[in-house]
């Protein structure tokens, strides 16, 4: 594991890689935790074709909030007021994804594993209330991609 500082967006990822002495032919795992929401739509499918193209097979888990959290039409007023609340912070949350196997799709990467947050907590905490009911909205989601052939295979 290795921690590269910098800004992925304005240093430009690759660039910070290379700096690194990152080597694009190992198998990799990133995490991408805590950003699609903040980023235009436009710097999440960047940066997952920079990947793309760059890394001869890597694994991603990135979390991300649904399109209605972050146009506020879930119909919950609790997860309005968090999106509202993040907002007045001067964090707001900008981009939502409906369909994240579309994404995949047009961004030639094959999902390993999609699951919403309050299912993890249903499955690994049976019987306990949900903290917030803005985990119904909030996913984890596991994506790979492999150079080689320009197919995804899990391996």
């Amino acid at each position: 594991m290795r921690f590269i500082p910098g800004n992925y967006v304005i240093d430009g990822l690759i660039n910070l890689l290379e700096e690194a002495d990152f080597d694009f032919d190992l198998p990799t795992y990133l995490i991408w935790e805590g950003n699609t929401m903040y980023l235009p739509m436009r710097s999440v499918k960047e940066t997952l074709a920079q990947l793309r193209t760059h890394l001869r097979h890597f694994h991603l888990s990135l979390d991300y909030m649904t399109e209605d959290v972050i146009s506020k039409t879930t119909g919950d007023v609790g997860v309005t007021r968090l999106a509202e609340t993040f907002g007045d912070m001067g964090a707001p949350w900008v981009t939502g994804i409906r369909d994240v196997q579309a994404l995949a799709d047009e961004m030639n990467l094959g999902i390993i594993e999609n699951i919403k947050i309050a299912d993890l907590h249903r499955a690994y905490w049976p019987g306990r209330r949900l903290a917030s009911s803005v985990f119904n909205f909030y996913s984890i989601c596991t994506v790979g991609g492999l150079r080689s052939n320009g197919d995804y295979r899990r391996q």
